[in-house]
């Protein structure tokens, strides 16, 4: 739940806001259990036989999670000359964790959360802005690959700092582009399969998105994220972490497409494409994933059947049956979706 004061003032052109706010959340989970099964040492290819697996289930562990948030902010706007933000947030995090066999974990974690934002309009069209945020954030459970598997982790602070344009190239188009610099602590599974920190990571690169109707009908989005993701700390320099984190790729591309088909009313087709270049698939770096292309295309037919309004989307996902892998954890993979095709009719009753 959230509750919000704000104070609006205006002076001329420029508006002023003030905002004061209490937040606050609990969670509470139950999950694991589960069993494990170890089969005998076979060909990937090969069919395994024999009877079925007789599971046991265990107990499960209780997760509960309260946090509460107070904040004070200002957010300046002036038409055609810029906009000014500041926030203060402190927050309150509890997470305890209850493992079956194991003593009861408590996280607990108090701090300043600053954000600052500032933008200025050079003209109608270009506008240059940035912004610094500090942020609490959950880094989840330890994957299902590791030693420590379903293991809670406790909350890391989060660094992010960005600078871009806002460039409106025509009536119809728009292009954004961003720098950035986000750093965290980095969670990896170690040489005895533990899941845990390991060092700090730091994502520097840019983020470019192109978005408009370049011609009558056709509507296109291209985005691309170009960075440079690094490891840092004792791990990296003892050999025990490569500088590269896991399964993130330096260099992420897509596309989207849509084309309305003239003379056919409510009809359009759609084209897109994820490119993804290679990425580390072990703590280590010695084993990457190739990089991969995916394609989907479709079309969109909004009707009626009737007086009843209607959206049929018919999308082939993976038109080119690329076969990719998808990383679970350090060393842990699993193959990606063959080429499917997909049919949904929404009707407004």
């Amino acid at each position: 739940g959230e509750f919000r004061v704000t104070r609006h003032m205006r002076d001329g052109p420029r508006r002023h806001s003030v905002h004061a706010s209490l937040r606050g959340r609990k969670r509470t989970s139950l999950y694991g259990g589960g069993a494990v099964i170890t089969f005998p040492r076979a060909p990937m290819e090969e069919v395994l036989h024999g009877p079925a697996p007789d599971f046991t289930f265990g107990p499960r562990t209780d997760e509960r999670v309260t946090q509460w948030i107070a904040g004070l902010a200002y957010d300046g706007r002036w038409p055609g000359v810029g906009s000014l933000g500041v926030g203060l947030q402190r927050t309150w995090y509890r997470k305890q964790v209850d493992r079956p066999a194991t003593p009861l974990a408590r996280t607990d974690d108090e701090v300043w959360l600053p954000t600052f934002s500032l933008s200025a309009e050079l003209s109608p069209r270009l506008a240059l802005y940035g912004s610094y945020t500090r942020g609490l954030e959950e880094s989840g459970l330890a994957p299902d690959s590791a030693a420590n598997r379903t293991e809670a982790l406790p909350a890391i602070l989060t660094t992010q700092v960005d600078a871009g344009l806002r460039w409106k190239m025509t009536d119809e188009v728009s292009l954004v582009a961003r720098l950035f610099d986000l750093r965290k602590p980095y969670f990896a599974a170690d040489e005895a399969n533990l899941f845990r920190e390991l060092g700090s990571v730091q994502h520097r690169g840019v983020e470019l998105s192109l978005a408009g109707s370049v011609a009558s009908g056709l509507t296109l989005v291209a985005g691309a994220v170009l960075m440079d993701p690094r490891v840092t700390g004792e791990g990296v320099e003892l050999g025990r972490v490569g500088p590269r984190p896991l399964g993130q790729a330096a260099r992420t591309l897509t596309f989207s497409s849509q084309y309305e088909l003239p003379g056919v009313p409510g009809l359009a087709l759609t084209l897109n494409a994820t490119h993804r270049s290679s990425r580390p698939a072990d703590t280590r770096n010695l084993v990457d994933l190739p990089a991969r292309t995916i394609w989907d295309a479709g079309f969109r037919w909004q009707s009626t059947i009737g007086e009843v309004p209607t959206l049929l989307r018919v999308q082939m996902l993976n038109v080119t049956n690329a076969y990719d892998w998808q990383l679970v954890g350090s060393g842990s993979y699993q193959v990606n979706s063959p080429r499917q095709l997909t049919m949904f009719l929404t009707m407004d009753l």
